[in-house]
């Protein structure tokens, strides 16, 4: 699948921080948006985002990714980004025994708290800024903002839409079309 240049629109910091932006955000753009389910852990939009540039993603991180249950968003997203990505899963609580598959690195940490240690080309931060407060929420994504290359994409979700960003001169872009 070749991709094509994606299409991106500003957006402030403010913007990202108002509930209504994830509703306007998933009904923006050509491609049809996927409700996300925490029960089946399924992001099948980011999943295709991610098969689709793979080759331009080569560090991914999971942030919030249920560590505890084996990290099953990140198992998924190795699938969609092949064996050449390195692959993170990242949460504030420790593996479950024995849950962790050996194809993606486990990281205590949190994204609210400080940016990651490494610096990736895609993070998914999924079902995290909802259970957040306003100012840990403008935490998260500032610390995300600063994980990312230049160019790096963010896959974000509520438990309803799933969205995409893309750093681009220091700052998000809504991505509208890819």
């Amino acid at each position: 699948m070749r991709a094509h240049a994606l299409r991106t629109e500003p957006v402030s910091m403010e913007m990202l921080l108002r509930p209504a932006f994830f509703s306007a955000a998933a009904s923006a753009g050509a491609k049809p948006q996927i409700e996300t389910s925490v029960s089946l852990h399924s992001y099948t939009h980011h999943n295709r985002f991610l098969a689709k540039y793979k080759d331009r993603i080569k560090v991914f991180a999971d942030v919030g990714c249920d560590l505890v249950h084996g990290a099953p968003t990140t198992v998924t997203a190795r699938q969609a980004l092949g064996p050449q990505a390195r692959v993170h899963a990242v949460d504030i609580f420790p593996p479950g025994p024995g849950c962790c598959p050996d194809d993606f690195k486990a990281h205590l940490h949190s994204i609210v708290k400080a940016p990651l240690p490494f610096k990736c080309d895609a993070l998914r931060l999924a079902n995290v800024l909802n259970h957040l407060p306003p100012h840990q929420a403008e935490q998260a994504l500032r610390h995300s903002l600063e994980s990312l290359n230049e160019g790096g994409f963010l896959l974000g979700a509520t438990h309803g839409e799933q969205f995409f960003l893309q750093k681009v001169n220091g700052k998000f872009q809504r991505v509208v079309d890819w």
